[in-house]
């Protein structure tokens, strides 16, 4: 064979596995996309969900618990496909879609073809990420911008091109739009251009800090909401860094715990042995490539694992690391001599998480067991309809205006359900919600029912804003039949002054 039959020999298998790897990342977007279409239909909203629609319904620069891109996105979706389950996820599943094809994009740039797809799929079954897709809350678009940030830098690394920092300030700012966990995002550039000497000379482009100021432009809607609140936002969920309790040994068993299990357990182990093998590339070759896989994946880790010695750390919080633990995991399977086993580890790692993945999803559609009043994730999901016709009924009995409750995830549940036939509002924590129209300030002189979960009894704090206060009977929020959470009801009316007021 002649150099340019063999040539043509080499290009035509290369256009061969390219045809063949893009059919399989086909799959890998489309097959979950419509899967996740389906159980989104299916799957009730949770609490946050809810919550969160309520912002939606008047966009605005920021908001107390979190920056608005999850907002924005919920607005498009209701705009697009209606006020639904569908409708208010829409966006996080194109997000989700968006996502996958961007990390097989740095799969490829950083740990090479032949382990793309293996990365890809172990991102797409991963349970946290799974789960992620369907539920749309802040670390939706967090994950997108934080992979798609990812993704121009690894671009950037592969063709040295200085002008990707533009993008990269783009998806940096619009990560900060999602999610102060995206502040990690700064850190992780930060951390990759310090730790290698191959990086040094891009302090010298001025294309990297207008990268950094467009993202900080980007930022701006928050600093203004901030600076007319007096930091509130800020001061919330950065407080949690000073907020250090006692060290509990069962903060750090959850953290692991979660990871253990939102990863899948074959899966975690392969990205411990993945992040062993790219520690011992990097510090013996100083290779950027790698150098960017840890920079993108250990300040979050590494910082999470400190909190978790003085307070309790969410699951969730990580969810920006976990599409790079999915191509540390391919790496440490990559790293298994044995052909015959690493094709079982990988097999192994991915059957596995899909089927906790599965489980997951089969368990929140139709619930394996109901257990009466027991702490059960999933409990926030069922009832609803069901006890808001039952609100629903008891105010129109008492002849009420409006139904009022003290907690934001009853008010944004009861909105969903009821918004169209009556005012539904928090009466405390009134910062929540600024961004919606003030109620009709004649509203209070009409009677009200107020609704709230029997733990939080709100009797007392009503007697301060209410002269008359009747108790009447409890509600029960049930699913087939087994009570899940029981519900304290007043009629309260002769308002002592502005209802809510602080």
């Amino acid at each position: 064979m002649t150099m340019a039959a063999a040539g043509d020999h080499n290009e035509r298998a290369l256009d061969r596995w390219a045809g063949r790897e893009g059919r399989l990342i086909a799959l890998l977007v489309a097959l979950p996309l419509l899967l996740h279409i389906w159980l989104a239909v299916h799957i009730p909203l949770a609490e946050d969900e809810a919550y969160y629609r309520l912002w939606a319904l008047a966009p605005a620069l920021s908001y107390f618990d979190h920056p608005p891109m999850v907002a924005w996105m919920m607005a498009a979706g209701r705009w697009m496909i209606g006020d639904t389950a569908l409708g208010l996820r829409f966006a996080g599943l194109l997000a989700t879609a968006l996502s996958t094809v961007a990390l097989w994009r740095i799969a490829n740039l950083l740990i090479g073809k032949g382990q793309a797809i293996t990365a890809t799929a172990f991102a797409v079954v991963m349970p946290l990420l799974a789960v992620g897709a369907i539920v749309m809350t802040p670390d939706t678009p967090s994950v997108l911008f934080y992979v798609l940030g990812a993704w121009a830098l690894a671009e950037l690394n592969s063709s040295r091109n200085p002008y990707w920092w533009l993008a990269v300030g783009v998806f940096a700012g619009l990560g900060l739009l999602s999610k102060y966990t995206n502040f990690f995002f700064g850190i992780a550039i930060v951390t990759w251009l310090v730790s290698s000497k191959q990086n040094w000379h891009w302090f010298k482009s001025w294309q990297l800090y207008t990268g950094g100021a467009i993202a900080l432009a980007l930022f701006t809607p928050v600093i203004m909401w901030n600076i007319a609140h007096d930091g509130a936002s800020f001061a919330k969920q950065f407080g949690r860094v000073a907020d250090a309790k006692p060290f509990r040994i069962t903060w750090q068993l959850e953290l692991w715990g979660a990871l253990l299990l939102l990863a899948g357990p074959i899966l975690f182990w392969l990205a411990a042995r993945g992040l062993s093998q790219t520690v011992q590339r990097f510090r013996a070759t100083g290779e950027p490539a790698a150098g960017l896989l840890l920079a993108l994946t250990m300040p979050l880790l590494i910082y999470f694992c400190l909190h978790a010695l003085h307070g309790r750390v969410l699951p969730n919080w990580l969810a920006p690391a976990y599409p790079f633990f999915a191509l540390l995991a391919a790496v440490g399977a990559g790293s298994i001599a044995d052909t015959g086993k690493r094709q079982k580890a990988v097999l192994s790692a991915a059957i596995s998480s899909a089927a906790l993945s599965l489980l997951i999803y089969a368990h929140a559609a139709v619930p394996f067991y109901v257990a009466a009043r027991a702490k059960e994730p999933t409990h926030q999901l069922r009832g609803w309809e069901e006890f808001s016709e039952e609100v629903a009924a008891t105010a129109k009995k008492a002849g009420a205006a409006y139904i009022a409750t003290a907690s934001y995830g009853t008010t944004g549940q009861l909105a969903f359900h009821l918004d169209q036939q009556w005012p539904v509002l928090q009466l405390n924590d009134r910062i929540r919600y600024e961004h919606l129209p003030a109620p009709d300030s004649q509203l209070f002189d009409k009677i009200g029912i107020v609704v709230e979960l029997a733990r939080r009894d709100p009797k007392a704090e009503l007697a301060v804003r209410f002269k008359d206060v009747t108790p009447l009977p409890e509600l029960a929020r049930k699913h087939r039949g087994i009570p899940l959470q029981t519900y304290v009801v007043y009629q309260v009316s002769n308002p002592r002054a502005n209802p809510l007021s602080r």
